[in-house]
Parts: structure tokens; C-alpha cells; sequence
């Protein structure tokens, strides 16, 4: 699968990156943003759909966070939200290009 490079949020543009190992608190994680950096990682290795799940739960973290939403680390919203846009993503085929 390829990723995109970077992916534009609000007319911010957050690079998309593969990392060995992310890790936050203790807790390996599959995917992180960081927001100072406008950074969006992934961890490397994972299957093309929890690779494709993962950058869009890390993309409504970042939507959030760019609407000025107070929960864009709030993972009982971003779960859902991620899930669903996943799901409408592949159940409908949508490309955007």
C-alpha cells in the first residue's frame, strides 16, 4: 500500500510517516499525531487495512484538533468517528484524487 506523503487538514498539510516502534506513556501504539510537528506516524509493518484504519482514526484526531474541538484526544470520540469513516470509505469505494 502506498501512503501518501502528507495529507492537507484546514490548510494545514501533516506529513505521514512510518515508525519502527511508536510509543507514548508506556503504551505501544499503532498510530500517533503529533500536532507541533504536523506529523502523522504510523507504525511500520502493520497490514494494509489496519494501516489504512489507523491513518484515518490519526486523521479525525487531527480534524478535531484543527476545528479548535476541546476532544481531539478524546478516543471515545475518535474511535467511533474513525471507525465510520473508515467503513463508508471502503463500503463505497471512494477514492479521492
Amino acid at each position: 500500500m502506498q501512503l501518501p506523503k502528507s495529507v492537507n487538514v484546514l490548510g494545514v498539510k501533516y506529513k505521514v510517516k512510518l515508525q519502527s516502534r511508536l510509543i507514548e506513556n508506556d503504551e505501544s501504539l499503532l498510530g500517533m499525531t503529533d500536532f507541533p510537528n504536523d506529523t502523522i506516524w504510523l507504525r511500520k509493518g502493520m497490514d494494509v487495512q489496519r494501516t489504512q484504519q489507523t491513518l484515518i482514526h490519526e486523521l479525525v484526531h487531527a480534524m478535531l484538533y484543527e476545528v479548535g474541538n476541546d476532544d481531539y484526544n478524546s478516543e471515545n470520540l475518535v474511535n467511533p468517528l474513525g471507525n465510520v469513516m473508515y467503513q463508508v470509505i471502503k463500503d463505497n469505494d471512494l477514492k479521492v484524487k
